[in-house]
């Protein structure tokens, strides 16, 4: 029971964070220091509105990603055996791993604001969450095991 539970709050917490991004997808942007193009009186900078609309583009098509991985959860957490939301739940973890690996880099590099720190945060918690429900899986079967 413990595991479908923390699929589904994977699910919702994925689900969520995606329609944030979408909803706030510029200003996102411009928190994670996308400048945001304001043309000049009388002119207009095609490139720089171009540049700015491919980074709105991508946290879009970031959110989307969540959203849909996050109905991959809802449907894990209803159709799968516990034996294989276990397995499910490994695959999260693997996934989270990257994800925040990637974040953190992105981050050091490249952003360096606290929106970045932020969904950092949120890509380790659900690390975290999966990882601790595999280990508490694990040690609930070795202990029962033994008895």
């Amino acid at each position: 029971m413990l595991k479908t539970i923390v699929i589904y709050v994977v699910g919702c917490v994925l689900l969520l964070g995606g329609v944030a991004l979408m909803v706030g997808t510029g200003y996102i942007a411009v928190s994670l220091g996308v400048e945001s193009p304001v043309p000049a009186i009388g002119g207009s900078d095609l490139t720089a509105f171009m540049e700015f609309f491919r980074q709105l583009t991508f946290i879009r098509m970031f959110a989307v990603a969540a959203i849909g991985f996050s109905a991959i959860c809802f449907w894990a957490g209803s159709q799968l055996t516990p034996a294989q939301q276990t397995s499910f739940l490994g695959l999260l973890v693997g996934v989270f791993a990257v994800m925040g690996a990637m974040a953190v880099a992105q981050q050091v590099a490249i952003w360096n604001r606290g929106t970045g720190w932020a969904l950092v945060g949120v890509l380790c918690a659900l690390l975290l969450t999966s990882l601790a429900a595999v280990v508490y899986e694990k040690a609930t079967r070795r202990r029962l095991a033994s008895a």
